[in-house]
């Protein structure tokens, strides 16, 4: 571990940009991973990392090496070694299983996931399925949002790269009643990667077929998956599917639990302390288990903010739904998709333009919050 934080450290990004005729101003520069006029790539010298405001393109050193040489993450790490003449033997201790006092090594485990998520991609029928969800290209995309339509070839690559005591200690491999090893994502699934600094550090399942919504990571503590941008309230769902849904529909910050049962006081006290800064609201399903939740935290908590239902309902123009993704998808129905800007006419656009000047720099809303609901009222 200690050596890939070296090699993330030591390296200038932009050093390593211009040795990828990146053109970098500013800290700014084309992005070359989407058709870019607007220089929507920006670079971080303090922390050698990246952000690409048009495909949310982002990481380090690394990451930046992976996407401009089409390498995995073993790869891209060699690669790099290479390049500056970084030498040190931990970089070869990596590939073996004991080496911490857990027996085994966080790196180790980093490097098995990057390997899983560098191995999947969207399918066609998980776009599909995204889509029926109602959600755009765009929010699939800015999410790197995949899935898995054959798990036994996947479970064949990775049994290929590492050893089945690797693959367990990552979680990926379980044990049956019967001692027998499978593949946790062992039914066809949507793949939501949890990214921290720009790798993978979690993934959750949506499946795509069956009784059972989701199979998660054996034997590893579960993490929330979250999206927090520039304004105060975070809202708190039940699955990543609606935490997904209201950021189409509003561009909010959302943290998903992966279930109503998973949060507890001691968990909502730990949100409260680890971002003073936001307004944890709460946004549990419109179905009597949400709504008897909602009620139990109201009871415990003093000035608990909860979503109000009937508030998004009316902002939809939408009958009752049970969750944020059906309000999606209902939204989409009414609304035969969303009208985007390039299809609006002269009219439109102007008066969508003065709508959202006007919640913008009146109302006190983010650029995005303000376009998405100056486009809501258009609809109407």
């Amino acid at each position: 571990m200690k050596h890939l934080d070296k090699i993330k450290q030591e390296i200038n990004i932009i050093d390593l940009a211009n040795h990828f005729s990146i053109s970098v101003k500013n800290n700014k520069a084309i992005c070359p991973f989407h058709e870019d006029t607007n220089a929507s790539l920006t670079f971080y010298p303090k922390t050698d990392s990246f952000h690409c405001f048009g495909c949310s393109a982002s990481g380090s050193v690394i990451d930046l090496t992976m996407r401009m040489q089409h390498k995995n993450f073993i790869e891209a790490v060699n690669y790099l070694e290479d390049l500056y003449h970084i030498t040190e033997t931990e970089t070869h201790k990596k590939t073996k299983i004991k080496d911490n006092k857990a027996g085994y090594s966080k790196l180790k485990i980093q490097t098995v996931y990057q390997y899983f998520f560098d191995i999947i991609s969207l399918t066609d029928k998980g776009k599909k399925y995204m889509q029926q969800r109602g959600l755009s290209d765009s929010t699939i995309n800015k999410f790197r949002i995949k899935s898995i339509d054959e798990p036994n070839k996947v479970f064949r690559k990775l049994k290929q790269q590492f050893d089945n005591d690797v693959l367990k200690k990552a979680g990926l491999i379980g044990t049956s009643k019967k001692g027998n090893d499978y593949f946790v994502f062992w039914q066809p699934a949507i793949i939501f990667t949890h990214f921290k600094d720009g790798s993978p550090v979690y993934f959750s399942s949506r499946n795509l077929i069956g009784d059972i919504k989701s199979y998660k990571l054996n034997g590893i503590k579960q993490k929330y998956y979250y999206a927090f941008n520039d304004e105060k309230n975070i809202y708190i769902f039940e699955s990543i599917i609606d935490g997904l849904s209201n950021y189409e529909l509003f561009g909010d910050g959302f943290i998903s639990i992966n279930g109503i049962n998973s949060l507890r006081i001691k968990n909502y006290n730990s949100l409260i302390t680890e971002y003073p800064d936001k307004n944890i609201v709460f946004a549990f399903d419109n179905d009597e288990a949400g709504i008897n939740k909602t009620l139990e935290f109201k009871n415990e908590i003093e000035n608990l903010s909860h979503l109000n239902w009937h508030c998004v309902f009316d902002e939809c123009n939408i009958e009752p739904c049970k969750d944020m993704n059906e309000v999606l998808v209902q939204y989409r129905k009414k609304n035969n998709q969303s009208l985007q800007l390039n299809q609006l006419n002269p009219e439109q656009r102007e008066d969508f333009e003065e709508r959202a000047a006007i919640m913008e720099f009146e109302g006190g809303l983010s650029k995005e919050r303000a376009e998405q609901k100056a486009l809501l009222l258009i609809q109407e």
